[in-house]
């Protein structure tokens, strides 16, 4: 049964790793290199939900997730465009 805690009260890294992986994940696409950024915001974010997975779900961690996955697909997509030469 998952309890209804609130993202900021919740005790220790459990509070800050979803918005600490949303912010990361925004980064991650204006920044050069963003990819490595993307990874930690993935990171992040997958600890979060797996530390929180007795509490209700963290939608800031959903969020950086979701867009980090977002950044590495299309990062993924223009590296296999640029090895086919287009």
């Amino acid at each position: 049964m998952t309890r209804p805690v609130p993202t900021d009260e919740r005790p220790g890294l459990r509070g800050s790793l979803g918005p600490v992986s949303l912010v990361l994940a925004i980064l991650g696409w204006l920044v050069p290199f963003g990819e490595v950024l993307s990874v930690l915001a993935l990171g992040a974010g997958a600890l979060a939900l797996w530390l929180g997975r007795r509490l209700r779900l963290d939608g800031f961690a959903v969020a950086g997730c979701c867009i980090a996955s977002a950044q590495l697909f299309f990062a993924l997509l223009l590296w296999t465009m640029e090895l086919s030469g287009h």
